[in-house]
């Protein structure tokens, strides 16, 4: 590494109870003046606040040695950023997961950094909506030469996102959340091939609904330096799916368009040209050679109805996804299209919400049973679970996933709270699955009501039938 030159590194597997003080702590007394830490928050499978934590860590001006010994416990430190990375911490109403991806050969973390100091993902972002997002970037090995590359296409990068979004969703605080994914360069044709290889079930369990891309290929890359480079490597491949008018993004774009007619997408085009890659004496690949457009708008350019933004970046295609906050850039814009794409976020997952309790409405319906009792029969028996309720209040609780039910019925009249007192469950929710967003704990919570009717029920058995009463036990 070169002498001061700061990187940024994550550190995961950090016990949940560390502050970043005592993470600092564990690092070797004379590297903690390196050491800045830039977000401490829950890892991606953190849902109740319970597990592990995740933080970038920028080291400046030299690496660190590893954690003392004895205070290592299980860190998994790395600069690679392969996977999914948490950048923030949400609040208890989070609207969607924003997901970015990078491009070809590419930094899942250094490639949206517009300075060593500020990645707006991470530090601004976050702030300017109020935390109602989980944001996350993720990251793959796309290496065009050195020891580590691979003989993948874009199928294969495609493939292994869609898996691990499925894992990444399976709790279900967040497997109906609505998703905003961000693409730059090859990213934004792996979220395509993503989206677009997605069986119809599958899909409906992964809410797509705001794309942002930054100078993606569609069309074609400029990749006539390239080629030269990687001819003969096991990347080759990949190289010749990303040149221009290649039948494997033809056929992409050909597929994608019948699956992104719900969807909303943002283009965001570069407008100057970039360095092209040349091998210099001692083997290495440095940006010296002449300075091309490696996506013409012509290429980045959808040209569908879902694409409702078409800007052009002030940037060359690097550039162009390293945001700077303030007027004299694009920020202002992707900012307001996703805090617009969070407010509609919110009634997309309030809807999807109301139409699996209509779903399981209309299936209990449907369902044969037993004749509904008549009017003769005996009127100790529970009330009709539609029958109105009087207004509720702290006692009287209402299921939080069957707010919208009107008239409110009786069955989802005694709930489940969670452990902090701000989600409620019906029995019926519960045994299908659902459980507290927050991921806390469901304790079980007596109604005053039931109480008070408990009582006038034993009142009544009490004085005995009233007038004109059956007093058998007939059906």
């Amino acid at each position: 590494m070169v002498a001061g030159r700061p990187l940024t590194w994550r550190i995961q597997s950090i016990p949940g109870d560390f502050t970043e003080e005592r993470l600092k702590s564990c690092f070797h007394t004379d590297d903690k003046k390196c050491i800045e830490i830039k977000s401490l928050v829950p890892d991606v499978t953190n849902y109740d606040g319970d597990g592990t934590l995740t933080a970038t860590i920028l080291f400046s001006p030299r690496e660190p040695r590893e954690p003392r010994a004895e205070e290592y416990i299980d860190f998994d430190i790395d600069k690679d950023f392969i996977g999914f990375t948490p950048l923030n911490n949400p609040g208890q109403d989070v609207y969607a997961d924003i997901i970015a991806v990078t491009g070809l050969a590419g930094h899942a973390f250094g490639s949206w950094a517009h300075s060593y100091q500020k990645m707006w993902l991470r530090d601004y972002l976050p702030r300017d909506i109020q935390n109602r997002a989980r944001i996350l970037i993720y990251g793959y090995e796309s290496q065009l030469h050195g020891a580590n590359t691979a003989k993948s296409i874009i199928s294969d990068y495609g493939n292994s996102f869609t898996q691990s979004l499925m894992d990444l969703r399976q709790h279900p605080s967040c497997r109906d959340r609505p998703l905003i994914l961000i693409g730059h360069s090859l990213g934004a044709l792996i979220i395509k091939q993503a989206i677009t290889d997605l069986e119809p079930a599958i899909r409906a369990r992964l809410p797509v609904r705001t794309l942002i891309f930054f100078g993606a290929p569609h069309n074609g890359l400029e990749v006539t330096a390239l080629e030269t480079l990687v001819k003969g490597r096991p990347t080759q491949t990949l190289v010749s799916e990303l040149k221009r008018e290649s039948p494997t993004l033809t056929g992409l774009s050909e597929r994608f368009r019948h699956v992104a007619k719900d969807m909303t997408i943002h283009t965001y085009y570069e407008s100057r040209p970039t360095s092209t890659v040349s091998e210099g004496p001692d083997g290495h690949w440095e940006r010296r050679g002449e300075a091309l457009v490696m996506v013409e708008r012509s290429s980045a350019l959808l040209n569908v109805e879902p694409e409702k933004t078409r800007m052009k970046v002030d940037g060359d295609h690097k550039e162009i996804a390293r945001l700077r906050r303030g007027q004299g850039g694009v920020y202002p814009n992707v900012l307001r299209i996703i805090k617009e794409a969070l407010v509609s976020a919110s009634d997309q997952f309030a809807a999807a919400a109301r139409a699996a309790q209509v779903a399981e409405s209309e299936a209990e319906e449907s369902y044969v049973g037993e004749p509904a009792p008549s009017a003769s029969a005996d009127q100790n028996a529970p009330e009709d679970t539609r029958d109105m309720l009087g207004d509720y209040d702290d006692d009287n609780l209402i299921c939080d996933n069957c707010y919208d039910e009107f008239p409110k019925t009786l069955e989802h009249q005694h709930c489940y709270i969670c452990s902090n007192g701000n989600y409620n469950i019906c029995p019926d929710c519960s045994g299908n699955g659902t459980s507290c967003p927050g991921g806390h704990d469901m304790v079980s919570r007596e109604l005053e009501c039931e109480k008070e009717e408990e009582g006038e029920r034993n009142e009544e058995d009490s004085l005995g039938p009233r007038a004109g009463e059956a007093t058998g036990l007939g059906e």
